[in-house]
């Protein structure tokens, strides 16, 4: 029988076969080129844009980001992962906790990699997020993908690692601080601005692109400059304390230079 392996984003991350009884999909990240992919994508893009979501009641949180389509920058994907206090027992621990890397997860995405593929798995096992199920088909969620996915193995598609990987290298953004920043009460968290798996496969209108990009210079300005600015000031502070501290057990040479005498005018 197979360990059981906390969810984090960390863990899910490197092996999403933590969940479910295959390890089809264990190697994924590397099987796939991911991080090749992450790479590609970033040398365009300043940062991936996203909201936070709060529960206060329940310590829940969403992030929920935008993602292109590496085929057609016209079409953009939504991703949320939900981050909760699955382990009662330890929900006083983990509410103290400064960030959200001990929280377990759940994941939802309308792209067409991961609804013909893993929805269905995702939601037998429980780590699609509820609210966004209606976004599927009834079809996709009913019939198991007998050709895509038959022994309902647990992976991800390019649209999830990429915002998993982003906050795995970026966790800043995970720092509850740096996020209460950002989130909105999860009452204004709608529905309706995440497409359903068959919209995600139309394009979006320019007004739609507008608030991504919107998105994106505002997570610039107030999340990763800030962040910047603070490493710097941390490598200044380093470099005057190294020039202060003495050199010791070293002789100091001099060397007498001639220098040709001032003649005073007259």
């Amino acid at each position: 029988m197979k360990k059981e392996v906390r969810r984090t984003l960390e863990n899910f991350m490197r092996d999403p076969s933590i969940v479910g009884r295959s390890e089809k999909y264990k190697t994924i990240m590397a099987k796939n080129g991911l991080i090749q992919k992450f790479n590609e994508y970033m040398r365009s893009h300043d940062t991936l844009p996203y909201s936070v979501f709060l529960d206060k009641n329940k310590d829940l949180w969403l992030y929920h980001f935008n993602i292109e389509s590496l085929t057609d920058s016209e079409v953009i994907y939504d991703v949320v992962i939900e981050f909760d206090i699955k382990d009662r027992k330890e929900e006083k621990i983990t509410r103290q906790e400064n960030d959200l890397k001990n929280y377990e997860i759940r994941l939802f995405s309308n792209s067409p990699g991961f609804t013909f593929t893993y929805a269905y798995a995702y939601n037998h096992y429980n780590i699609l997020i509820p609210s966004l199920m209606q976004k599927f088909p009834d079809k996709v969620l009913q019939e198991k993908p007998k050709k895509n996915n038959p022994d309902l193995a647990i992976g991800y598609d390019y649209a999830i690692f990429f915002a998993l990987y982003f906050l795995h290298l970026n966790d800043y953004h995970l720092r509850k601080s740096n996020a209460l920043r950002r989130a909105s009460d999860i009452s204004s968290f709608n529905t309706g601005v995440v497409l359903t798996s068959d919209e995600a496969m139309e394009k979006r209108s320019e007004a739609s692109r507008s608030i991504i990009k919107r998105l994106e210079k505002e997570i610039k300005r107030n999340v990763v400059k800030p962040v910047q600015a603070a490493t710097k000031e941390v490598k200044r502070a380093a470099t005057k304390m190294v020039k202060t501290v003495p050199f010791v057990g070293t002789t100091k040479i001099v060397k007498h230079v001639k220098t040709t005498p001032r003649i005073k005018k007259r």
